[in-house]
Order: C-alpha cells, then sequence, then structure tokens
C-alpha cells in the first residue's frame, strides 16, 4: 500500500514538472522572440540615427525615387516616428494604416487593412513592421501596383546608394 501512494505521488511529480517545464519553454520562447524584436528595433533605429547625423534623410531618399504621396503600414513606435519624420517635406503621408486600428489615436487617423488598402491612390506603402504578410496586405489593395516598402530596406538601402553611388564619405 505504501509503494502505491508513492508511485502515485511520484507520477503526479513527474506530470506537474512536465507540464511546469512546458510552460517555462512557451514563456521562454516568447521572450526570446521579443528579444528579437527588440535587436531589430536597436539596429534599425540605430541605422536611422546615423542618417540623421550624416544628413541623409528618407524624405529626400524617397522623392528621389519618386515617392512623394505613401501611405505607412504599422502605427506602432516605428511608424509613429516615420510620421513625424516626413512631417512639413515633400513626401505626403496620405493614410495610416494599422490592425489594430481602434486602439491606436494618430492625427491623421488610422484605418484598418482591408479598409485603407483598398482604394489607395499613393505612390507606396511604407512598411514599419517586420512580422507582416505582404502577400495579405496585397490581397487589400485590389489589382493595384503600388510598391510595398519595408522601412529597413529603405533605410539600408540609403546607406548603399549613398556610399557606392554618390560617393560620399559617410562617418559611422
Amino acid at each position: 500500500m505504501f509503494l502505491a501512494v508513492m508511485l502515485a505521488i511520484s507520477i503526479f511529480l513527474i506530470v506537474f514538472l512536465c507540464f511546469a517545464i512546458e510552460k517555462i519553454v512557451r514563456y521562454a520562447d516568447t521572450m526570446f522572440c521579443k528579444l528579437d524584436r527588440y535587436r531589430e528595433y536597436f539596429a534599425l533605429l540605430n541605422q536611422w540615427l546615423l542618417l540623421k547625423q550624416n544628413n541623409l534623410s528618407i524624405s529626400d531618399y524617397l522623392i528621389e525615387k519618386g515617392y512623394t504621396k505613401v501611405a505607412i503600414y504599422g502605427m506602432g513606435s516605428i511608424g509613429v516616428r516615420l510620421c513625424e519624420d516626413l512631417r512639413n517635406t515633400k513626401v505626403h503621408i496620405e493614410r495610416t494604416i494599422d490592425r489594430e486600428a481602434n486602439t491606436i489615436y494618430h492625427p491623421l487617423g488610422v484605418l484598418k487593412p482591408n479598409i485603407g488598402l483598398a482604394d489607395l491612390e499613393v505612390d507606396a506603402v511604407i512598411i514599419t513592421v517586420n512580422a507582416v504578410d505582404v502577400g495579405e496586405l496585397k490581397s487589400y489593395m485590389t489589382d493595384k501596383k503600388i510598391p510595398l516598402l519595408k522601412l529597413d530596406d529603405i533605410i539600408y538601402s540609403i546607406w548603399s546608394y549613398r556610399r557606392y553611388y554618390m560617393k560620399k564619405e559617410i562617418a559611422i
């Protein structure tokens, strides 16, 4: 009888520990995903700040590429910073878009993708979030061939363009 009770307690403890370990592993995975996202944010913002310190701007690059009317997809911290960066430039923000439009306030107003992308009349959509399904965004755009530009690609393209084509000395 004593052995049966000890066996039952042991099995219970093993099952409990397995569930606890599984929860810990899930939590760790979530934290590693967040850590990766924050590392990407840091790298992006660091490169953006380097552009600013070298008198290079996203707006000049967009104008050079012919993008003067844009929509911004992703109105978290990075999207808001981009709106502020493009304010008072020749690049006009026509629309801001986010999946969580109901919970975000912005002076331009924020629309959900299924509404905000449907009738766009812009030169490009700038995507400020990394975890986005570009195919899903294109499905909302009703046969329009509007370029979808990722902000990090824009920032790194400015570096490449300036370094190799303009031969401009850049302080890093």
